[in-house]
């Protein structure tokens, strides 16, 4: 059995571990380690470069994830990225969640908007696919 390696920007929704488990018969959820989860949700906008930024949680997950266990990743778009191919070069299978989403957007005056997301998490999709 594999285990699964969340890396994103919230905890896993408890419907979500269970759908991993019952569809890649996952027997163990590792989340990151808190001071690992601040990086991944702190990616510096303003830098040029952000893979020196990451590279704890690549160390952390080289150190720990196994070929062929699964890593759940969402996050900055060039973060994952860097994740995803970092991923299938240590042979594990990185996928992400795919949901129905439905938002709300008000836009304030001083140019910001507030939007408010109702998402029902779907199913799990294997990057590259």
């Amino acid at each position: 059995m594999s285990s699964l390696f969340v890396i994103m920007n919230h905890r896993l929704h408890d419907v979500q571990a269970e759908g991993a488990r019952k569809t890649f018969s996952i027997n163990r959820i590792v989340e990151m380690p808190e001071d690992l989860a601040k990086i991944w949700r702190t990616v510096p906008p303003q830098e040029d470069k952000i893979a020196p930024f990451l590279e704890p949680v690549k160390k952390w997950l080289g150190n720990h994830a196994k070929p062929g266990d699964y890593i759940l990743i969402h996050g900055e778009p060039g973060a994952s990225y860097l994740m995803i191919n970092f991923a299938f070069e240590k042979r594990l299978k990185p996928i992400h969640s795919t949901s129905y989403r439905n938002a709300d957007e008000t836009s304030l005056p001083d140019g910001t908007a507030v939007v408010r997301h109702i998402v029902k998490q779907e199913r799990f999709r294997f990057y590259g696919c």
